[in-house]
């Protein structure tokens, strides 16, 4: 599989699963089927192609017997009925049958755009080192392969500045609570 050859297959994969209209929208059935709303839609998408990830570098035995994406929609499915119970919200007349006979509108493209953009802003003001470091581990890449590809001598220097990144964004989120709730 592309994902483990590295960076640039990794990177390819991610761009077609990311742009993939029948994957988008089954997992916004399964988001709206359990409760969620268009504003959770973007926070277990990406969640979700993350774990995917994560699964087949650290699985190498993975052998996905049916499609892709209903694979990866059981995924989703999963993330957010934890989601969900974490928040004591849980839908549980869920479907998987219909998870493909619902389309996302419009304006809910555009409020997902919107909050790609805010979220990019934020971590920009973190700056450039930050940006990379955190996209690089949001897109599942393993310590020791961002030490590489940002020079540093140790995979522990990478999770030292990951772990300093991702705290200060989380003090920025906590003290401007509007955008977090912009986010949300």
């Amino acid at each position: 599989m592309d994902i483990r050859s590295g960076k640039e297959g990794r990177d390819r994969v991610l761009i077609q699963l990311y742009k993939d209209e029948k994957l988008r929208i089954g997992v916004v059935n399964v988001v709206r089927k359990l409760g969620g709303t268009s504003e959770d839609f973007e926070d277990v998408f990406s969640t979700t192609l993350m774990q995917f990830v994560k699964t087949v570098i650290n699985r190498p035995e993975l052998t996905i017997k049916h499609q892709l994406n209903t694979y990866i929609i059981s995924i989703a499915k999963y993330i957010c009925m934890a989601q969900r119970k974490k928040n004591k919200n849980l839908n549980l007349n869920y479907d998987m049958n219909n998870e493909l006979d619902f389309e996302e509108g419009p304006e809910s493209l555009v409020i997902i755009k919107e909050k790609i953009y805010l979220l990019h802003e934020v971590i920009s003001s973190l700056g450039d080192k930050c940006k990379e470091v955190l996209m690089y581990w949001a897109n599942g890449y393993r310590m020791k392969e961002i030490a590489k590809l940002m020079g540093y001598k140790s995979e522990n220097m990478a999770r030292k500045k990951k772990y300093k990144c991702f705290k200060a964004l989380l003090i920025m989120m906590e003290k401007n609570p509007k955008i977090k709730s912009a986010l949300r």
